[in-house]
């Protein structure tokens, strides 16, 4: 059963893995080459997602700690699950945070002459 000190924590260590594995350079590298391998361009889209990465990561988070839904527990089912509803809540927090103290920049790099 989740408390709230847990769930803070957990959605805390989910979202710095996500951003960590966003921004590490050696993730860019590992995702293009799998890409190579499968002929998919689908590693390299997962790690832009902000909200694709974050089910994968807190799915595995779930099942590391042992979280799941407190009403009906489907071995992997409710981890992937719990990871999807936690990466939609994250994901719609990061979206509001950038709106309210994000930076918007206007360049003109490509603008028609």
């Amino acid at each position: 059963m989740l408390d709230w000190f847990g769930l803070l924590g957990f959605l805390a260590v989910g979202k710095i893995c996500i951003y960590t594995l966003q921004v590490f350079p050696p993730t860019a590298y590992v995702s293009k080459f799998l890409d190579q391998v499968v002929r998919v361009e689908f590693f390299q889209k997962l790690t832009r997602c902000d909200f694709c990465l974050g089910v994968w990561v807190y799915a595995f988070w779930s099942f590391i700690f042992g979280y799941h839904l407190p009403v009906l527990y489907v071995p992997i089912i409710s981890e992937f699950t719990l990871g999807s509803i936690c990466s939609f809540g994250m994901h719609l927090m990061s979206l509001g945070w950038t709106s309210k103290f994000g930076i918007i920049q206007l360049e003109d790099d490509h603008a028609i002459q």
